[in-house]
């Protein structure tokens, strides 16, 4: 039983940290999300949020406390995590960098379009605040002195991982099933298998996910550790303000032919982001006459005492609870859930990957292995641009032939009506013709896709059950007449 099996070496895990390590690390979580509940907006008729589940789950190894964004004292924790830090103040970004520059573990999840987050708004009062209101969070200042970068205004959307989902057709008559080239299913091929926080994953989901890389300038080691494939290029976020069309998305994306890094590992020896010590520190006293000036106790580490020790993410909403698990149903006060990826799991092992607890990690519960047919994933994305541009294309006759229908109705306004309804009439029926064909063709490519998978499956049963038993046979005559021979010799 697989779910048993998961149980299990979760149990196993959880038992072996306890015992070795029973003064659980202390873990501060520093964001601008209302992570333990709470939050919303009553102006705008925002219900506040419930506690969300990695709480829970990192409660179970560590000591956690979740701190407020204005928070300026690190100094009691062993292992700092930071969840989309929008509009950080510049006396917690020196906190972290002082954090940094002394090697300490360290886990940052930033995002350019952070779903979860209800936003930033200018005017709690205005109804459309919500949609405007800023979602992105960066530490450019940070970031610039580590040598890495997040893409400004840019989201990741990937025609090969894009999860295919159910969604109305443009005409609103029917539903399809197309690929959110938005949100991601990121499987093996995307993780790497060589850093021991991606090694044993094989399931994690991202949403409106931003791009790293390494500055120009840097200086440190930068490894990307999490992937998007070829098919993927950069979008801009102001698309994504609003609900998304995803077949305009899908039709409209042009692959870069590059992969993008979601994630990654950053290490290396770096300066200060703060070269003038503390922001908002009083200057030292002046020294007397003749006199060393005392040291500034403001001036905090100019350069890295230790290796930076940072993982770095380009997306928050991993983290929320609708990413990683269902909620099946309550037995008296106690939630049944399921994990439908391994986000959770990511989270715990940069956790314990940053903190030295790597030999934890090559028993943490391997999670959903999604081994897909990459035939039929290709078959699937060929028809897909097919469709949909074939549906965009029709629907544009559509709409030309509605414009002209208005056209003839405004001139039945100004007279003519007899030879003006005779015309009407004609493109009328002409406007339901195209109609009915446009149906039929869009029917036509839907049953091109499931026909191209049916004989690629047909195949692959004719080689299962015909081929294999005929080469088994062939083999066990070819065996029993050469025993036959042997025994006439004898």
């Amino acid at each position: 039983d697989e779910a048993k099996q998961r149980t299990l070496e979760y149990d196993l895990s959880k038992l072996i940290w306890t015992l070795a390590n029973p003064d659980k690390k202390k873990v501060g979580i520093l964001s601008a999300l209302a992570l333990e509940g709470g939050g919303g907006n009553p102006m705008l008729g925002q219900p506040g949020g419930e506690r969300w589940g990695i709480l829970d789950q990192l409660g179970d190894f560590f000591e956690v406390e979740v701190l407020p964004p204005s928070t300026e004292e690190l100094d009691e924790f062993d292992i700092l995590v930071v969840i989309h830090p929008r509009d950080l103040g510049e006396a917690t970004q020196y906190q972290i960098d002082q954090w940094a520059l002394a090697g300490k573990p360290l886990v940052v999840f930033v995002d350019p379009q952070c779903d979860a987050d209800p936003g930033a708004a200018d005017d709690p009062s205005n109804p459309m605040a919500r949609f405007t209101a800023k979602k992105s969070s960066e530490l450019d200042r940070l970031f610039g002195a580590w040598g890495i970068e997040l893409v400004k205004n840019q989201i990741v959307c990937d025609k090969e991982l894009g999860i295919r989902q159910p969604a109305r057709s443009r005409d609103g008559r029917s539903q399809i099933e197309v690929p959110y080239v938005h949100f991601l299913q990121l499987g093996e091929e995307s993780l790497s298998r060589e850093d021991p926080v991606t090694r044993l994953l094989g399931n994690v989901l991202m949403v409106t996910a931003g791009s790293l890389r390494k500055s120009a300038e840097g200086t440190t080691t930068f490894t990307p550790i999490v992937q998007s494939s070829e098919q993927a290029d950069e979008v801009d976020s102001g698309q994504f303000q609003f609900m998304p069309d995803p077949q305009q998305l899908f039709a409209s994306l042009v692959p870069g032919y590059e992969r993008l890094t979601l994630g990654a590992r950053v290490t290396g020896t770096v300066q200060t982001a703060f070269p003038d010590g503390k922001p908002g520190a009083p200057p030292p006293p002046a020294p007397a006459e003749g006199e060393e000036p005392p040291p500034d106790p403001s001036a905090g580490l100019k350069e890295s005492a230790q290796p930076l020790n940072l993982l770095v993410f380009a997306d928050a909403d991993l983290l929320h609870d609708r990413m990683w698990m269902r909620e099946l149903g309550r037995l008296g006060n106690q939630v049944l859930v399921t994990q439908i990826s391994e986000n959770v799991d990511l989270l715990k092992n940069a956790i314990e990957s940053v903190s030295g607890g790597q030999e934890l990690m090559s028993i943490r519960m391997r999670g959903m292995t999604s081994r897909p047919f990459e035939r039929v994933q290709e078959i699937r994305r060929e028809a897909d641009q097919r469709y949909l541009q074939r549906q965009q294309e029709l629907e544009r006759n559509l709409q030309d032939a509605e414009r002209r229908l208005s056209e003839l109705q405004k001139a039945k306004a100004e007279g003519s009506e007899e030879l003006v309804t005779a015309e009407q009439r004609a493109e009328e029926e002409k406007v339901r013709q195209e109609l009915v064909q446009t149906r039929k063709d869009l029917r036509a490519v839907k049953h091109q896709l499931t026909k191209d998978i049916q004989r690629l499956g047909t195949q692959l049963k004719w080689l299962n059950i015909g081929l294999m038993p005929a080469l088994v046979c062939a083999a066990a005559l070819a065996l029993g007449s050469w025993r036959g021979k042997q025994r006439g010799r004898t």
